[in-house]
């Protein structure tokens, strides 16, 4: 089945964190910018990089879920934390992921939040 958004699933074999790891990756771009970062890593200009780190937006209220976001790449850098999230064009029009956006960065001021559009 096509993604909708026509973006090709991939899979990255390698040692990360000191063992042999196989991630998926929602698309190559996603892939190759987790592979710059890791680059960055290991080359000590960011520390602490993290995927899919999940941050709880809104508390659970009465029967109501909890609402959260999961942000592709977690790193610090100069000693700031750091998200970034991945996106196409398309996908960074979405009104789900503009008001999770604003969501995060009203409740995490702290953290800078980037968006990587390719």
């Amino acid at each position: 089945m096509r993604n909708k958004y026509y973006a090709k699933k991939c899979v990255w074999f390698g040692i990360w964190q000191g063992k042999k790891q196989v991630i998926k990756f929602d698309s190559i771009a996603e892939r190759n910018r987790f592979l710059e970062l890791r680059l960055l890593e290991l080359s000590k200009k960011i520390s602490g990089l993290e995927l899919q780190k999940t941050f709880e937006l809104l508390p659970k209220q009465s029967k109501e879920r909890a609402v959260k976001c999961r942000v592709d790449f977690f790193y610090v850098e100069n000693g700031k934390s750091i998200v970034e999230e991945f996106k196409s064009k398309m996908t960074a029009k979405l009104g789900d992921y503009i008001i999770k956006r604003k969501l995060f960065k009203w409740k995490y001021p702290e953290i800078e939040h980037r968006e990587v559009i390719r």
